[in-house]
């Protein structure tokens, strides 16, 4: 009889020990419901990197010239570069290019004996996280931003109402402002994404708000002789460019003397790459972007006189819709300095042939502009930004004449009775 008291003591004392252990589990894992989150990083705030800091390699693919100075120099030999030589241009073309940071050290002999700056150390130094899809790239948000973008082209020009074919507008710069981030691109994607959203397509916006949207959503749209001729050029245009890409040797694009000395100087900063190149490498697209500026003016001339069809009526009106050639009470009479913006978009293209000729033929033609426009350096105004490289002259040139071609093409209106109802 006593055993059995005794074992029936023993187990309710464990029993309540047990109780207790799991109690105080029950506890700890309640303390921290309110507690924050685990992060990947720990301290919660980032630390800063000194510059001299070696942390994720950074490779820049149209850079590379498939040297293999990278693999010579590496104590393990672990740059991965597949090339094949072109025949026609006589020069290596770089088809793949890894490297297994499981194993790198991180040692910097790649970066400090790239003679082209393709490679560089940046401040990541965490390499590791939780989810290994993060490591890969998301073809699911590629495809879904590429539908997008196509879908928001195509209300662009197919959407009937002017409001929300500039709202498509919107959403086609936004999708290509997040391309740019997926590619590392953070600076262009945000100047993309403040200049053309913020700003032109705002701008866009407010000027069609201004339309009276009923004279053209009511009009039955004509296949016109204009819209074949231009359908027939884009067509010849886009079969052309399908043809020409794939036959394209991009490896072999001629570099000039200046973006070579360029290249050579160690730049760091994004921005000053920028700069250099806008001025050097692509400087005739973005000349090339003003003559799609002079079209949008046109297309503000021709759209102008249109509006003044709809000016409200006063009791000296008559009503005959003859405001645009010759009122016959005098009421109002319009002026569009048509002849004034002509000759200067042919001032424009002539500036612009200028400069090309000077900047295919000359070491840098910069500074033969600078020689030919003194005019330009008022208030000692510098030719270069400092450092960046970024020439000013020619974007100054090009600005100067499109604003006295937009206030040629804003229509003088001239009302002698003040008393508009």
């Amino acid at each position: 009889m006593l055993p059995m008291v005794t074992g029936f003591m023993n187990y309710g004392k464990q029993t309540i020990r047990a109780a207790r252990y799991i109690g105080q589990s029950f506890i700890i894992t309640l303390s921290h419901t309110n507690r924050l989150p685990v992060t990947i990083q720990y301290p919660y705030e980032k630390s800063i990197t000194s510059e001299r800091f070696r942390g994720r390699i950074h490779f820049e693919f149209d850079k590379c010239i498939a040297c293999e100075v990278c693999v010579r120099v590496c104590p393990i030999d672990l740059p991965i570069v597949d090339w094949k030589f072109e025949k026609d241009i006589k020069k290596k073309q770089l088809l793949h290019y890894s490297i297994d940071f499981g194993v790198c050290i991180f040692c910097g002999n790649c970066v400090e004996y790239c003679p082209t700056n393709c490679l560089s150390m940046t401040e990541e130094y965490e390499l590791s996280t939780y989810d290994r899809h993060e490591l890969n790239y998301n073809q699911i948000s590629l495809v879904f931003l590429g539908s997008v973008l196509i879908l928001g082209g195509l209300g662009v020009v197919l959407l009937t109402n002017p409001i929300d074919s500039a709202f498509s507008l919107g959403l086609v710069l936004v999708c290509i402002s997040l391309f740019y981030i997926s590619l590392n691109s953070y600076f262009v994607a945000a100047a993309q994404f403040l200049i053309y959203v913020g700003a032109i397509n705002v701008l866009i916006i407010f000027a069609v708000m201004f339309m009276n949207g009923s004279e053209y959503s009511n009009d039955s749209y004509l296949w016109t002789f204009g819209d074949r001729i231009t359908s027939l050029v884009c067509t010849s245009i886009f079969f052309s460019l399908m043809t020409t890409i794939p036959d394209t040797s991009w490896s072999g694009i001629f570099r000039t003397t200046r973006s070579n000395q360029i290249i050579e100087q160690d730049l760091i900063s994004n921005v000053q790459q920028i700069g250099i190149h806008l001025s050097t490498d692509f400087y005739l697209p973005f000349e090339l972007i003003s003559i799609i500026l002079l079209v949008s003016l046109i297309g503000a001339i021709t759209m102008a006189p249109k509006q003044i069809a709809s000016a409200p009526r006063t009791e000296d009106c008559v009503g005959c819709k003859r405001c645009e050639s010759a009122c016959p009470t005098d009421f109002l009479s319009v002026r569009v300095y048509r002849w004034y913006t002509l000759c200067i978009c042919i001032l424009e293209l002539l500036l612009m042939t200028y400069v090309f000729c000077y900047h295919f033929q000359l070491d840098d033609p910069l500074i033969q502009l600078k020689e030919d426009y003194k005019w330009i350096n008022l208030f000692d105004f510098h030719w270069r930004l400092g450092t960046d490289g970024l020439s000013i002259g020619p974007i100054l040139l090009t600005g100067f004449i499109t604003t006295l071609a937009t206030l040629a093409a804003w229509p003088l209106l001239e009302i002698r009775d003040s008393s508009i109802s």
